[in-house]
């Protein structure tokens, strides 16, 4: 299908985020697939640098461009407030498709608004309180006008399904994560881990306390690896610092503040395990991420995480004994990552961003027809 899409990326800072990574793939994706693609940017982001790393070279000449709007990623009040206006106002005259995260819809342009989970109505117990009620208060009325709800997994579909009821299941489509390029192309690392991995740490539903709870636990008993926590820092990192001193003092505990992408794909291709104790996700990336270079993933069993992995993840249930004993388990045996390596190799390789892509396209000139 030939295109012009315009992405809305007003949401992303200098610093990755899984939103940010699904933003770019499906850039790259939607060039290889013919598209002419237009990116809405806020101020000092420069996606074309991103979408070339992803895309694995020049971008094609004449079919993306750059619009800077006035929207600043770290005032999200302002940003909901104003997105709609922005987004209208440095809309080329000649655009498709609209490709958006959570909001605006516009008026102009047919709209495909990317839901990546639903936790403002359905995790409520890790979630603020006043952000939980402006989305629950704004969102369905926002999707109800979108010509397309995008969603990563089924569970999430299933949740819009049961949730936003003025959405017609035929304006629900499943257009999955992947690994970027630099994760599919990282040779996997032959010998045992040096250390374990969490990765994104900042949000209650990760868990992250009752993680370092389990670590606390695990070491009492026995031996465990090194954990390495990867995380952009932010205003709560002191604070998070503070609490696990005792860890990070003896070196049970590593804190890898805002990693570029090549040392994040160094740090989790090294690791014995990738450890995903969040208790819900949309998709749950550094999972696929961490397949992409072999790496075992132990995680908590969710709807989301389960329908990505498939097979190939270790299951720990939701408590901090249980995690504890997961712990002990990968630590007395890091040469483990060996065993099954090129079973989770395989199971990444069929998440692709073309795929993602294809599937909004396709979507988009179903509910069009």
């Amino acid at each position: 299908m030939t295109a012009h899409v315009v992405l809305h990326a007003s949401a992303y800072d200098r610093f990755p985020s899984g939103a940010r990574t699904r933003a770019v793939g499906i850039a790259a994706a939607l060039l290889r697939a013919g598209c002419r693609v237009t990116v809405q940017t806020p101020v000092d982001l420069f996606f074309r640098a991103l979408v070339e790393a992803e895309f694995g070279g020049p971008l094609p000449p004449g079919n993306f461009y750059e619009v800077e709007t006035r929207l600043d990623p770290t005032h999200p009040i302002a940003r909901m407030r104003d997105a709609a206006a922005e987004a209208e106002r440095t809309m080329p005259p000649d655009a498709d498709l609209f490709l958006t995260d959570y909001y605006p819809v516009v008026e102009s342009v047919p709209t495909v608004l990317t839901a990546h989970d639903l936790r403002y109505v359905t995790n409520l117990r890790d979630e603020s309180t006043w952000r939980a009620a402006a989305f629950r208060s704004q969102f369905a009325a926002i999707a109800a006008r979108a010509a397309l709800v995008a969603v990563p997994t089924q569970a999430v579909a299933s949740e819009v399904r049961k949730y936003l009821r003025d959405i017609h299941p035929s304006r629900i489509v499943v257009s999955p994560n992947a690994p970027g390029l630099a994760w599919r192309s990282a040779p996997p690392i032959e010998g045992p881990g040096a250390h374990l991995v969490v990765v994104g740490i900042g949000d209650r539903r990760k868990r992250f306390d009752m993680l370092v709870n389990a670590i606390r636990a695990a070491r009492a008993r026995g031996p465990v690896l090194p954990v390495i926590a990867a995380w952009r820092r932010g205003p709560e990192a002191a604070q998070v610092e503070a609490r696990t001193s005792d860890l990070s003092g003896c070196g049970a505990l590593r804190f890898a503040w805002a990693p570029s992408d090549a040392d994040l794909v160094a740090i989790v291709a090294g690791s014995a395990a990738l450890l995903h104790p969040s208790r819900y996700e949309g998709f749950g990336l550094p999972v696929i991420e961490a397949f992409s270079c072999g790496v075992p993933v132990v995680a908590t069993r969710i709807p989301a995480v389960e329908e990505v992995a498939g097979l190939f993840a270790t299951w720990a249930p939701d408590n901090e004994g249980a995690w504890a004993d997961a712990l002990l388990d990968v630590s007395a045996d890091p040469a483990r990552r060996v065993h099954g390596r090129d079973g989770r190799r395989r199971r990444a390789a069929e998440f692709t961003w073309d795929r993602a892509a294809v599937a909004i396209l396709d979507g988009f000139a179903r509910v069009r027809s």
